[in-house]
């Protein structure tokens, strides 16, 4: 019904507390959630969100801005039908705007809820939350919210079916916006008012409230104000006996409500694009870590068979001249080089495993083209995927550098590689 998001002084509110050295922060937080309004009212809400991400994490600071930040989202989510995750960032922020007692903040936070609600199809709680609105409200000199919520619960009732307390809210509502020249108001008023003549059996007054909101539907912000008006219209000419008219809003209602469908799946549909994209993301930075992990394993593997390999030389030395040395100082010179060892033992599963993960399709696909490469050649393969030098694969397979070169020429005529081919290249694109 109202705009969810007002652009009264909600981001301006921790004014009066601003700390010169840290203004800057605060004026930065400010144009964020200034940019995240506009494209709200723009419905561009793909930005809202990607907006709220550059939102700096010293927001913490300002609970005011944060309480207005936590709104926005709410409203975002709201407007793609994210219901659930609406109602979660409402409560956030009227949690903030208790903590503050702005009365007014307060008020209309618990008006976004009621919203929330009835679009749930919680008619019920939206009335309870809508009156908590309006307690806050009418402690304030905030006379257009007032109207404004107090013409929302014409709504409400009119959904719980307590009619009385609806036309008692709009004669409220209609003098509030009377009062203060809101035609957005009077024109919602009416639109709810007219449902409920309607509701009540009262066919010829709702007619005049649904033409005289149709008069002013300039100032119905939703467009599906006016589906609703066209329908009521065809529902109260129905029951007057006007065919034609009754046949004439039902055609305009038609059409509306097409549009409005076309809208929420729209909205539907940006949200699961906004949900994808961040899944993408997601996995793409969960698989750059992993490449990491496996570049690093791959490296202490290789560190560690290199100083393996150092001290297997050493010791071959020793145990190849027992006649140079002493058994003592034999003994002192083997305990010197143990400690040199890494503590744990070289697991080139592990490295197996991690390459399966972010590879996962690798072994499989070149086992399968490629049945003839023994189980020693798959290992090259996967080490050259990770590190195309020689050195370092002959160091993590304990063989020679001239060894791991040999495997690359029988995998290369395996793979039926041309003398100008990569090996490195065509195994990372298989």
């Amino acid at each position: 019904m109202i705009s969810q998001v007002t652009d009264r002084d909600e981001i301006h509110h921790d004014a009066r507390h601003v700390d010169p050295s840290t203004s800057h922060i605060q004026t930065k937080i400010e144009e964020s959630l200034m940019r995240m309004n506009e494209f709200i009212k723009l419905g561009q809400l793909d930005e809202v969100l990607r907006e709220a991400e550059a939102v700096p994490s010293s927001i913490e600071m300002f609970g005011g801005l944060k309480a207005h930040y936590f709104r926005i989202l709410g409203t975002a989510y709201q407007q793609l039908y994210r219901f659930e995750k609406a109602s979660e960032y409402l409560l956030k922020s009227l949690e903030l705007e208790i903590e503050s007692g702005r009365k007014e903040a307060i008020g209309m936070v618990y008006s976004d809820l009621a919203h929330v609600e009835a679009d749930m199809g919680n008619y019920t709680i939206a009335r309870i939350r809508g009156q908590e609105a309006l307690d806050h409200l009418i402690k304030t000199s905030a006379i257009d919210l007032q109207a404004a919520v107090t013409s929302k619960l014409v709504w409400y009732c009119g959904l719980c079916k307590d009619y009385e307390a609806a036309v008692s809210y709009a004669i409220e509502a209609m003098r509030l916006a009377t009062l203060i020249g809101d035609k957005n108001v009077l024109a919602w008023t009416s639109a709810n008012i007219g449902w409920v003549h309607l509701r009540l059996g009262v066919p010829e007054k709702a007619k005049q409230s649904f033409h005289f909101a149709l008069e002013n539907k300039d100032y119905l912000m939703e467009f599906a104000g006016y589906r609703d008006l066209y329908e009521g219209l065809s529902l109260a000419y129905e029951a007057l006996g006007g065919d034609k008219k009754a046949y004439e809003f039902s055609k305009l209602f038609a059409a509306a409500q097409h549009e409005v469908d076309e809208i929420q799946i729209a909205g539907q549909l940006k949200y699961q694009e906004i949900i994808q994209k961040e899944s993408a993301e997601k996995t793409a930075e969960i698989l750059r870590l992993k490449k990491r992990e496996l570049a690093n394993t791959a490296s202490s593997l290789a560190a560690q068979t290199e100083l393996l390999g150092s001290f297997r030389a050493d010791l071959r030395k020793i145990v190849l001249r027992p006649d140079k040395y002493e058994p003592e100082e034999i003994i002192k010179q083997v305990r010197a080089k143990l400690k040199e060892l890494p503590c744990e033992m070289i697991d080139f599963g592990k490295f197996e495993a991690q390459f399966a993960t972010v590879h996962p399709e690798f072994r499989a696909r070149l086992e399968t083209k490629y049945p003839e490469l023994t189980p020693q050649e798959i290992k090259v393969c996967m080490l050259l995927h990770v590190s195309p030098k020689s050195a370092a694969i002959g160091r993590l397979m304990c063989i020679s550098e001239r060894g791991v070169e040999n495997h690359r020429f029988n995998i290369r005529r395996k793979l039926e590689l041309k003398t100008e081919d990569s090996l490195t290249k065509f195994l990372q694109e298989l």
